[in-house]
């Protein structure tokens, strides 16, 4: 999954898709179309009603916990390659509990303006099911973006900093 999306972005269809998308921008804005997107959102429409409160929490809690949780043990031990009695590092943890509390607002909050655009006449235990859903979904995204990102991104300026020096070393040898 990690060289997945490197794979999709480099890739020569990646371009065209872009360009593909483009096309059909400027042409829906062309024939005229209405479009929505810079409506005013209303903001009473994302408040939680009391009664849903409880429900929504708990789902948002439990899924967020269970499935970002089960994601950052699973990276982690992939990319540190570590056995299974070992600690955790710290600052993995707080990444991993940061990326829980983002994903449970995310379940909580979303939950409802998504269950109201996905089905009809949504209730209590539709919107408890997208929370759940949401929840784990956004906790295990934004910990992908902090665990894997960030740990890519060092290792891509470390190895960066050693060509650079290479290359440094080589104009020098070749301007004496």
């Amino acid at each position: 999954m990690r060289r997945v999306i490197p794979k999709i972005l480099s890739s020569d269809w990646f371009p065209l898709a872009n360009l593909a998308k483009m096309v059909v921008g400027i042409a829906l804005i062309m024939l005229g179309l209405e479009i929505k997107m810079f409506d005013k959102i209303d903001i009473s429409s994302l408040t939680i009603p009391e009664e849903y409160l409880p429900f929504l929490l708990i789902a948002s809690i439990v899924m967020g916990i269970l499935f970002t949780r089960a994601a950052s043990l699973k990276w982690y031990r992939q990319g540190a390659d570590i056995e299974n009695g070992e600690k955790e590092d710290k600052k993995y943890l707080f990444c991993t509990i940061f990326s829980i509390i983002l994903g449970v607002a995310v379940g909580m909050y979303g939950a409802i303006p998504l269950a109201n655009a996905i089905f009809d006449g949504a209730g209590v235990w539709t919107y408890t099911a997208v929370a759940g859903i949401l929840a784990a979904v956004a906790g295990i995204m934004v910990n992908y973006a902090f665990q894997y990102g960030v740990r890519e991104m060092i290792i891509k300026t470390a190895e960066t900093a050693k060509k650079l020096n290479d290359a440094v070393i080589e104009g020098k040898e070749k301007l004496e």
